[in-house]
């Protein structure tokens, strides 16, 4: 586990899809053993619709989950630290 940087394309879906694959590398475990579910940590769809309908290109979010600090900023990069 470390640092991580993931720059991500193809619109909002895949932004959530490569934040849980990437949240799920760094513990080391299946995504789908996320725990607790990332959904019930983060509305997955409010985070989808702020990059979805920023009108000016540039959206940070900034969250904790599983000891790690996540920061999403612009529309391409999702960043993981430990926290």
């Amino acid at each position: 586990m470390g640092d991580s940087v993931l720059t991500r394309s193809g619109g909002t879906d895949s932004l959530t899809t490569s934040l849980i694959l990437e949240i799920a590398e760094e513990e080391g475990v299946d995504p789908i053993e996320l725990s607790p579910p990332l959904n019930t940590v983060i509305d997955l769809d409010g985070l989808k619709a702020l990059f979805c309908d920023s009108k000016d290109g540039f959206v940070r979010v900034e969250f904790t989950y599983a000891g790690h600090l996540i920061t999403i900023e612009g529309d391409e990069n999702v960043h993981i630290e430990v926290a």
